[in-house]
């Protein structure tokens, strides 16, 4: 029996000991696994993420289990490994002491010296603790925490190797708790000691195309950046295994890093390929693929549900009623989603990072250039519609979030608590920001509510830090007339051109400016007037948008709207009724982030619609000069670059 198969049984038969358990989350668990182990899974992420929710306690069931199981990967009998585990589990509980020494103790007092012995510890020891991780100590959660959502991510694109998702979680968090047991079992700086637990392991999964078990382990490798021996170990080693087949392990491997690990595990193109750009790319273009024009963001909002809850977050629907008035899709319910990272919603997070996920009509399909198959590189264009505004921000602030969890030390200057961070996806951004506006009313019926320190929004400002944008107001302007023969005009009242007269001369009006937001700017976006060409208009009506450069946030809406009246009522005193709405003067963020250029943009975002005293920062890759229109597109390079940007976002906005 090969390491693989080993491994599939252990797992199935480690869901069969749960199952004779009391409880019903165990047994749903143990029908989890079964399913996975055999090949009938439907999803080992979601089977994952109720493993570690589930409420088993205790590690007697565990010792039971593992006493069961008591084989090591090659299929010889490890008879005292069970018990070095289930001492590991409950020794650790009660220890505060120095772990290394712990662990090698245990093994020591149980003959495990070795490898094979070992490592089938690790992954008892590992399974046990996932079962009952309510009770495990708060080190070792920090632990699993880190690992867990590369993990998900592995077990996601590569099902076919389900059996060993547990020995690698071991594996993983091992590294973390004792970096002495990883080397122990083969794994060095120079690559894999042949021979060792750790070639037999790998050699074990045969040939393996690139991009697969390797670019995890590279990705894992990144969250040991302390244990610099460790890190040195995972990368040259996933650099030495993945350049188109992965050679047999027992094969000597070079010493000598790679200028391009990256690109190896991303189906790079030659360039220096971030770890996240398969996954960024992929998702995407899901969000992409689906259209979501307001009022019909239903199917959006459940693929970013599913996606997020796959990946270890727990999501929550927050319904927004359509506005009656409207006829687009309102028999399909709309939500935002709420997201936080890890297996419960946290009740007090410190940044919000938030985006909207409703475009503008028409619906353009996604498309690249070059396309596939020729794989995506820096300079590659992304086009379709929301593949700027604002899907590219969705998928680079969620991305983003992941690989500060995965590389995740709080302990360090980069680190994030994932109790710290909440998700927030709205609708209706493109039309009057309900969607916002209804997450802001209801935070104070949460119980807690919580107090965000910061918030961070996702619009197109370049690749900039936004220091705030222009107010916006919106009126409709009706003009009266007196209705006549066009012959005639002067026995009449054209309301057509009282309304144009009207209009020319609010277009010419000094409504207020500012040095840094310039000046306030009117749009004529619609006129309607008069019945026929031969009769003079009884009435004519204009839809304006104002972009007020001028504050305060709360009144600088009403005072250039009220300027507007007047010079309406300069051109004719009686003609003229106007109905405003939706104001807000020049909204102001902080952009005093080092690293970062800045930029004032003259478009309106949800930024007022969150009340608060919170900092708000407005930055997103891609520019607004391509939204809306036809030509929608970003280049991936500033999509990548947008997930570093977001990183150093989050990390700065969690300390200031």
């Amino acid at each position: 029996m090969n390491p693989f198969e080993h491994l599939g049984k252990a797992a199935e038969q480690f869901g069969q000991g749960l199952a004779k358990g009391a409880n019903e989350v165990g047994q749903r668990a143990g029908e989890i696994l079964h399913g996975v182990a055999t090949g009938t899974g439907q999803d080992l992420v979601k089977a994952s993420h109720e493993l570690v929710q589930s409420s088993a306690k205790g590690a007697g069931e565990f010792t039971q289990w593992a006493a069961r199981v008591g084989t090591d990967l090659g299929g010889q009998v490890a008879p005292h490994a069970q018990y070095a585990a289930a001492g590991m589990c409950i020794l650790a509980e009660k220890s505060k002491g120095n772990i290394e020494r712990l662990w090698n103790e245990i093994l020591d007092k149980h003959g495990l010296s070795d490898d094979a012995g070992r490592a089938h510890a690790m992954r008892c020891w590992i399974e046990g603790c996932i079962r009952d991780g309510r009770d495990m100590p708060e080190r070792f959660k920090e632990a699993l925490g880190k690992v867990y959502g590369a993990v998900h991510q592995f077990a996601n694109e590569h099902r076919g190797l389900c059996g060993a998702v547990g020995t690698i979680l071991a594996l993983a968090v091992m590294a973390l708790l004792v970096p002495a047991s990883i080397r122990a079992l083969g794994f060095l700086p120079t690559g894999v000691v042949a021979g060792s637990w750790a070639a037999a392991w790998h050699s074990s999964l045969g040939d393996v195309a690139a991009g697969s078990i390797f670019s995890f382990l590279q990705s894992l490798g990144t969250a040991f950046m302390k244990l610099s021996e460790l890190s040195l170990t995972l990368l040259w080693s996933s650099r030495a295994l993945t350049s188109e087949l992965q050679k047999p392990l027992g094969t000597p491997l070079s010493s000598t890093p790679s200028s391009s690990v990256n690109s190896a595990s991303n189906g790079g193109d030659g360039d220096d390929a971030p770890s996240y750009r398969k996954s960024l790319v992929s998702l995407h273009k899901a969000l992409v693929d689906i259209s979501s024009i307001t009022y019909d963001e239903n199917e959006v909002g459940r693929f970013l549900v599913d996606y997020l809850t796959e990946r270890g977050f727990v999501a929550q629907l927050q319904v927004v009623p359509t506005p009656t008035n409207s006829s687009d899709n309102d028999e399909k319910p709309r939500f935002n989603v709420l997201a936080w990272p890890g297996p419960t919603r946290h009740p007090d997070p410190k940044v919000l990072v938030s985006s909207h996920i409703d475009t503008v009509p028409p619906y353009i399909p996604y498309s690249r250039t070059p396309p596939p198959p020729s794989p995506p590189g820096p300079d590659t264009l992304i086009a379709g519609r929301g593949s700027v505004d604002a899907k590219a921000s969705v998928a680079a602030q969620i991305v983003a979030l992941m690989e500060l969890l995965l590389n995740s030390d709080r302990d360090s200057d980069g680190g994030v608590d994932p109790r710290d961070v909440m998700l927030l996806y709205v609708v209706g951004e493109e039309r009057t920001g309900d969607g916002m506006r209804l997450f802001s009313d209801t935070l104070g019926h949460l119980d807690p509510a919580p107090r965000f320190r910061a918030a961070i929004f996702g619009e197109p400002t370049e690749g900039r830090l936004a220091c705030g944008h222009k107010g916006f107001f919106g009126c409709e302007v009706r003009a009266r007339g007196r209705a006549g023969h066009s012959g005639y005009p002067w026995l009449g009242k054209s309301a057509t051109e009282v309304l144009m007269r009207g209009l020319l001369a609010v277009l010419d009006a000094d409504l207020g400016s500012s040095e840094e937001f310039g000046n306030t700017t009117i749009n004529v976006g619609a006129i309607e007037g008069g019945v026929a060409a031969n009769v003079i208009a009884e009435s004519a009506v204009a839809q304006i948008a104002g972009r007020v450069a001028i504050g305060p946030e709360a009144d600088g809406a009403r005072i250039v709207s009220g300027r507007v009246l007047d010079v309406l009522k300069g051109v004719d005193e009686d003609a003229f009724d106007v109905e405003c709405r939706n104001g807000y003067g020049v909204v102001k963020c902080n952009c005093d982030v080092e690293g970062f250029e800045t930029i004032t943009v003259n478009y309106g975002t949800d930024v007022p619609n969150f009340k608060g005293n919170h900092t708000r920062y407005l930055y997103g890759p891609g520019s607004i000069l391509v939204a809306h229109g036809p030509d929608e597109a970003i280049k991936l390079k500033d999509l990548e670059a947008a997930v570093e940007d977001y990183k150093k976002l989050i990390v700065h906005a969690l300390k200031n």
